[in-house]
């Protein structure tokens, strides 16, 4: 995995010319590979590659709430002490978070009213996925920095 992680790291440091911040998310236990990736030769250090790791069952998904770290409320579900109270007030505090975009709200009120619990999840996580690429790289440097 730390090999692989190296590659797409260099293709798109290639790519766009920006240092580019690689992190591995774990959203169940398992195997996780180590940092840093070394490659040597004797006592040649040819190649090093450092990279986060978040292994997300071992993350407590209330610290999360109670920062109201919303760029992270879609990872919730695999976080340690994950609950229906602790995801319901995310999603109160998602709604809220993006009133503004009227569109989006509206979707997710109609839908919410006809359907299950697990889709309303579904679709409000879903909104996540469109937030912007400043959100989504705001949220990844506040990992790097942790």
């Amino acid at each position: 995995m730390a090999e692989r992680l190296h590659e797409y790291h260099a293709f798109f440091h290639h790519l766009f010319g920006y240092p580019v911040i690689s992190v591995i998310v774990y959203p169940f236990e398992c195997k996780m590979a180590e940092p840093p990736l070394q490659e040597q030769s004797g006592d040649w250090l040819i190649s090093y590659f450092d990279f986060k790791v978040l292994p997300l069952w071992k993350e407590k998904a209330e610290q999360y709430i109670q920062q109201q770290l919303i760029d992270f409320y879609a990872l919730l579900p695999a976080m340690g002490g994950a609950n229906k109270k602790l995801l319901d007030e995310a999603i109160d505090q998602m709604v809220l978070y993006y009133q503004d975009n009227q569109a989006r709200l509206a979707l997710a009120q109609q839908e919410i009213q006809h359907i299950s619990r697990p889709e309303k999840l579904r679709i409000l996580l879903n909104a996540l996925k469109t937030a912007s690429n400043e959100n989504i790289a705001r949220a990844l440097l506040k990992l790097a920095a942790a």
